[in-house]
């Protein structure tokens, strides 16, 4: 059996991590073949094919993007919604690829960035193959948006939104809607990444008539473990007698990851009389523009962005406990790392999040955007002697390759039965 995962980037971004390591733990099985078809590769990976191949086509995705990009320009409410929004008019033609030929599974992921339009997915569509399509967010069933917040249009049908500069019944959400229900069969599977995540697809207009799933994303645990704390934190030439506090974002001030909230939080905490606070640092991972605008009162170390997994590996081990104040996320694989390296999660209870954080036991759940209660949990999680343990176990039994890649071959063994 054949499958080709599907996606636009083959390392950046979480969509990107994910699919990649679903591939490997795929391919470790031995029962099947799977390859991973992307816009353009970062790396010379086994199993991993480009469509962007030559330094012209390469050329012509750079401007697809910018097109793209500079069409919604005259849509958008602010450049703080250009990414948040995905208008799918512009793509690359994959249809007659070799590699979508052969296979017998087509397993679509986050396809974005211009790298497939509607176009080009109804032309998947029509090949007739039995088609997974993973939700890393909401983008399948809304017409446009990444993330919808509180608003549910996208459970009869979108249009009037809120990340367009002039909403009406008819906008560019609305158009993208219909032009989803134009191409969307009863034949697709659509599997997202958590069981929040499943159960708001379940609602949506679009995917009515479809099958929907939850099966997480794998994790490496053999990459992703325990180390020497000591000898980690020398790494990063952090202090040995300090308790760190991560924080990690791939956007430090992005206001859907919380960092208003985290910083609302350690104020209170710096203006506090609570003991914990006289040995806090904090440590921030991910792309920070202008460090003196991060507002995190105690001392604060910058590892910048790390891209190789042993050093991310050294920053989960290096520090106490890892805070992910997400006002909206899907599965963040950070979450996963950190737990598979032993260092305990304080996330707001919230999305899918709560498939990875078991209240208490490895980690603590705050009331969502309750600052009192997040303060309340990284107290309660510093107070721990034992907790790493049982971070461990929940990732070995819910996330591990072998476990994940088991799930998927039972569906795709099932969707090619019935072909």
């Amino acid at each position: 059996m054949k499958i080709l995962l599907i996606n636009t980037f083959e390392t950046q971004g979480g969509a990107a991590i994910a699919a990649k390591r679903l591939l490997v733990a795929l391919n470790k099985t031995a029962k099947l073949e799977a390859n991973l078809l992307v816009n353009e590769s970062q790396t010379k990976s086994e199993h991993v094919y480009e469509v962007a191949d030559t330094k012209l086509k390469k050329r012509i995705r750079k401007y697809r993007f910018i097109l793209e990009k500079v069409f919604f320009m005259f849509y958008e409410v602010s450049e703080k919604e250009r990414f948040a929004f995905s208008t799918g008019k512009l793509g690359t033609p994959v249809s007659r690829h070799p590699l979508v030929r052969e296979a017998d599974i087509l397993h679509i992921h986050w396809i974005n960035h211009s790298f497939l339009s509607y176009k080009q997915l109804g032309e998947l569509m029509r090949l007739n193959k039995p088609v997974v399509i993973t939700l890393h967010d909401m983008w399948y069933f809304t017409g446009g948006c990444h993330y919808s917040g509180e608003c549910n249009r996208f459970m009869q049908a979108c249009g009037d939104c809120k990340f367009l500069k002039h909403p009406h019944d008819t906008d560019l959400s609305s158009r993208g809607w219909k032009a989803k229900k134009a191409i969307y069969t009863n034949k697709i599977t659509f599997v997202a990444c958590s069981n929040w995540l499943a159960d708001v697809a379940k609602t949506s207009s679009l995917l009515q008539g479809n099958r929907v799933l939850a099966i997480p994303n794998p994790i490496d645990t053999t990459v992703f473990r325990r180390k020497d704390k000591a000898a980690s934190r020398k790494q990063f030439g952090l202090p040995e007698n300090k308790t760190l506090l991560l924080y990690v974002a791939a956007k430090a001030d992005d206001e859907r990851k919380g960092y208003k909230y985290l910083s609302a939080a350690l104020k209170k905490m710096f203006d506090s009389e609570a003991v914990i606070k006289k040995n806090l640092e904090i440590v921030v991972m991910g792309n920070v523009k202008d460090r003196s605008e991060i507002q995190f009162y105690f001392p604060t170390h910058f590892t910048e962005s790390l891209s190789d997994p042993e050093t991310i590996v050294a920053c989960y081990n290096a520090v106490d406990l890892f805070v992910a104040p997400s006002l909206e996320d899907n599965l963040p694989n950070t979450l996963i790392e950190s737990m598979a390296c032993g260092t305990p999660v304080v996330a707001f209870n919230t999305g899918g999040i709560p498939d990875i954080i078991d209240h208490r036991l490895n980690g603590y759940l705050a009331r969502y955007r309750d600052t009192d209660d997040l303060i309340h949990g990284i107290e309660w999680v510093i107070r721990q002697t034992e907790i790493s343990g049982q971070c461990i176990a929940k990732v070995e039994s819910a996330f591990s390759e072998s476990i994940v890649a088991e799930k998927f071959i039972r569906l795709y063994e099932q969707l090619t039965a019935g072909s």
